[in-house]
């Protein structure tokens, strides 16, 4: 059992919720916040690219942990931008779908049962699914479909792969479920390395359908260990367990969650790429985030393994440094709550910022401490 000062939990969740009353305040019902800030304070945005949804589970958490509708009533108006994006097919020709409209649409549902949220995620599902490529048997990254100059895989769709799983279990339709598995083995195959490091992404022949090479995008080098690549593997491979029960996945779960335990500076919060192992390179607090999501939900689901007491003080350690010295603070006019984060370090995009993303997945680490039995959106 986790045992994380009760008092500081609870003053930590209350500073998320004024930071999201702030975000409320600003974007309405209508706009979201841009992806990053560097001043603690998020541009208004529009219902596009993949971060849309870490808004709207917010104010989900915010509502499971306060019952005020007030945050429901916001997330419920956010369906309208959701509905049209999907019916139009506006800005999804990547993989990142299910980062979009689980945390929104699908967590929506499972916490009222609103019948228009789960309609939506399922023309959701559908689009994620227009990304597979039978030859080869992946979801293509990035790019237009028949675009042969940019075919890869991608680490972090592990974490668009529940949309699948979850739409598959609620409609009956095993195509959802067959494209989801898939795509889970060819990166476990591919992005997963023997040492239990990970590939950012592996080009794929277009036209065979067999691995090229591997390539970073936001890593060190094509080797590297990109710190959230490594963390998107923790938390993947443990959503992908809890929908298949696949006892192959459980070995390769705590092998890389071992991994990234290991390779943390002694300040608990992970470099940008997991190669520097010294507190001072710069840092991506998002990155932490989701790795202690990951290990919260193996520890769900695993009462018994073997790391579960390693994992349990480690999660205290990580969530201790980032309450302690990562956070945005009570500054007036800021809606961020996790600072220090890092975008793209090769784009030179989100560099020692915060991080809508990563604010999510502090957050929804608080409440899975503070509530046991929390039902996860993913």
């Amino acid at each position: 059992m986790i045992q994380w000062d009760k008092q500081k939990l609870e003053s930590k969740l209350a500073y998320c919720i004024g930071q999201i009353d702030n975000g409320v305040e600003q974007f309405g019902d209508s706009f979201f916040p841009l992806d990053v800030s560097v001043s603690g304070r998020y541009d208004c945005y529009y219902n596009r690219s993949w971060i849309p949804g870490f808004w709207s589970g917010l104010l989900l958490l915010a509502y499971e942990v306060t019952m005020d509708k007030k945050y429901l009533d916001v997330a419920r108006r956010h369906l309208d931008s959701y509905e049209i994006r999907i019916k139009n097919l506006s800005d999804v020709c990547h993989h990142d779908i299910g980062f979009c409209y689980s945390p929104s649409c699908v967590a929506l549902y499972k916490l009222t049962g609103d019948e228009r949220a789960k309609k939506t995620a399922l023309a959701a599902a559908d689009a994620e699914c227009l990304r597979y490529k039978e030859n080869g048997k992946y979801i293509k990254a990035w790019g237009a479909m028949d675009d042969p100059k940019e075919n890869r895989i991608i680490i972090d769709c592990l974490l668009n792969l529940p949309l699948l799983f979850w739409a598959a279990k609620e409609s009956g339709q095993e195509k959802y479920y067959e494209i989801a598995l898939n795509h889970l083995h060819k990166s476990v195959d591919l992005l997963i390395r023997p040492d239990a490091t990970t590939y950012h992404t592996y080009v794929i022949d277009f036209n065979e359908g067999v691995p090229v090479m591997p390539k970073t995008a936001q890593g060190y080098a094509d080797d590297s260990i990109w710190a959230r690549g490594q963390a998107w593997a923790v938390y993947g491979l443990a959503l992908a367990y809890g929908y298949t029960r696949d006892e192959s996945l459980v070995e390769k779960q705590i092998a890389v969650t071992n991994k990234f335990i290991d390779l943390l500076p002694p300040d608990q919060v992970p470099a940008w790429d997991m190669v520097f192992t010294d507190n001072n390179t710069l840092k991506d607090t998002s990155a932490s985030a989701i790795a202690v999501c990951g290990m919260l939900e193996m520890n769900r689901l695993l009462q018994q393994h073997k790391n579960r007491a390693v994992w349990e003080q480690k999660i205290c350690d990580m969530m201790s440094a980032l309450s302690e010295g990562h956070l945005v603070g009570n500054r007036p006019g800021t809606s961020a709550i996790l600072a220090h984060g890092t975008g793209s370090v090769p784009h030179g995009q989100g560099i020692n910022a915060s991080q809508i993303w990563g604010d999510y997945y502090y957050m929804e680490a608080l409440v899975r401490l503070y509530k046991p039995d929390w039902v996860q959106y993913w």
